[in-house]
């Protein structure tokens, strides 16, 4: 997520990251087992949501930082734009100028 400056998402899964490290010494041993499930199923739908979104989010972060689409008009590119809701902008994901 950092990579991708996606700063947000990056400290809520580092956040996410020290719960499901901590958690588990805070309650106990009888708890242990429960909170690591459900530390296991809320990270891992995560995960899977981030694999789905990742890209979506990606290309409007660095379009809103003035990115611009390296193929405008090619067909890949009119099926995200319609797809990710971005079908109003001009742009090409090259470097910023």
């Amino acid at each position: 997520m950092f990579v991708r400056r996606l700063y947000i998402w990056g400290f809520f899964c580092l956040t996410l990251w020290i719960v499901n490290l901590i958690a588990p010494a805070i309650v106990g041993n009888d708890e242990s087992t429960l909170v690591k499930i459900v530390m296991l199923l809320i990270m891992s739908a995560f995960q899977i949501w981030f694999g789905l979104k990742g890209n979506e989010m990606t290309a409007k972060n660095y379009l809103e930082q003035g990115w611009q689409l390296a193929e405008p008009g090619s067909e890949a590119t009119s099926l995200a734009r319609g797809k990710w809701g971005i079908i109003g902008r001009e742009p090409n994901l090259s470097t910023p100028g």
